[in-house]
């Protein structure tokens, strides 16, 4: 009897510690990928800026200003929807800075939850001289 009671306690101790193994896994799964889709989504928003952007230039020859940038009735022409922060993370307190380097260069810092098509975690620069 006792035996038998050594094995059912043993029973239940490998059960419990295969759960906790599985909760654990499926937590830094569930983590992991929710900052690769958060990352994805600021490449790829930061992708549609730079079509964008070039749309501006066309039309314009020029960049705009960050007056500009940041007034969504003239952006609106040139974007389906604004660039919204999606990261709350520490390391990426806002996705996107804009910079004008004169009438036909931009600089367009982007900050990634994790590595994407490329693109380090932390903050990337995209360069753009016409």
């Amino acid at each position: 009897m006792g035996i038998s009671f050594l094995k059912f306690k043993a029973y239940i101790l490998a059960v419990l510690v295969a759960t906790v193994l599985l909760l654990i896994s499926l937590f830094f799964g569930i983590r992991s990928g929710k900052a690769n889709a958060q990352a994805r989504i600021v490449y790829e928003t930061a992708d549609q800026l730079v079509k964008g952007l070039d749309n501006f230039f066309s039309d314009q020859d020029r960049f705009p200003d960050s007056a500009e940038f940041a007034n969504p009735d003239i952006l609106l022409n040139y974007f389906s929807r604004l660039p919204y922060n999606v990261s709350f993370g520490a390391a990426c307190s806002e996705n996107f800075i804009y910079k004008r380097a004169g009438l036909t260069g931009y600089q367009l810092d982007f900050c990634l939850t994790e590595g994407a098509n490329g693109y380090l975690k932390g903050w990337n620069m995209l360069s753009v001289q016409k």
